[in-house]
């Protein structure tokens, strides 16, 4: 409950993308450890694998395969292809 008593840390912990927003701000963590997320992700490359992984490229590295996650959040008619 403390965390919630600092606006300006608040007012840092939301995202917006087009019509979606995520709020972080009820999450045990701070600009820091935040900052320190994006950072991981961005040396990881997850944009990177994030596209091949739409893409339907062969990231699977232990059954080598693709992976269908995104299957599971298309739309019924949606057309994958592997």
């Amino acid at each position: 409950r403390t965390l919630l008593k600092d606006q300006a840390r608040n007012d840092s912990m939301f995202v917006t993308f087009g019509d979606m927003t995520l709020d972080y701000s009820r999450e045990k963590v701070d600009t820091k450890a935040m900052d320190t997320l994006f950072s991981l992700a961005k040396t990881a490359d997850v944009e990177g694998k994030k596209k091949k992984m739409f893409e339907g490229v062969r990231i699977n590295e232990t059954e080598g395969r693709p992976v269908l996650h995104v299957a599971l959040r298309s739309p019924r008619d949606a057309k994958i292809e592997v």
